[in-house]
């Protein structure tokens, strides 16, 4: 039982509960291969999954949290350009991306006041499951999973801090800091 292993292949070790990635070499190609687009689609399905509704505000921190702990480890770089702003991590492209799917009614914008709610159309669930998921590795979509139920099941507060706590350098700019995130210096 011997393998090929081509030289420009990456060997990395990745573990998230009880899913533990050793070579992430085909993860990678296969995940360059995917608009970001297609991922943040894969993130709200597996957040519908669990939970029935999601703040913007939030699904930027989950979203977040799904980068660091399974995008930046295979792809050995960020998805997207989140920086540290006025509640923490934050891109401007998720909101783009939003707009997009939107406009293919994969996904409902409601604002009301200052709150902003995402819906999972129907359209969105079907994409996802004829096409998107038959692109992304099934590994991939655990991991996605996972970091989706363990961050999707706390509170705002909570989330906060947990994500202030995990990666302090970008609650520097946060307007809440102090609020989210006691007793570490900056």
């Amino acid at each position: 039982m011997s393998e090929k292993v081509e030289k420009d292949e990456e060997w990395d070790f990745l573990e998230i509960e009880d899913v533990k990635l050793v070579y992430v070499g085909k993860l990678k190609a296969n995940l360059k291969k995917l608009p970001p687009q297609a991922i943040l689609l894969a993130i709200l399905v597996k957040y519908f999954e669990k939970f029935k509704e999601v703040k913007i505000t939030k699904f930027t921190k989950i979203t977040f949290e799904v980068e660091k702990k399974v995008f930046e480890p295979i792809l050995s770089g960020p998805l997207l350009s989140f920086k540290a702003d006025n509640f923490g991590p934050f891109t401007r492209e998720i909101y783009d991306i939003l707009g997009f799917l939107q406009n293919l009614d994969l996904v409902k914008i409601e604002k009301e006041g200052d709150k902003t709610e995402i819906i999972l159309t129907d359209k969105g669930v079907e994409v996802f499951r004829e096409r998107i998921k038959k692109e992304i590795p099934e590994v991939v979509l655990k991991l996605i999973e996972i970091v989706v139920e363990r961050y999707g099941s706390l509170d705002h507060d909570e989330l906060l801090h947990r994500v202030y706590k995990e990666y302090p350098e970008f609650a520097g700019k946060s307007v809440v800091r102090d609020k989210y995130y006691q007793g570490v210096s900056y």
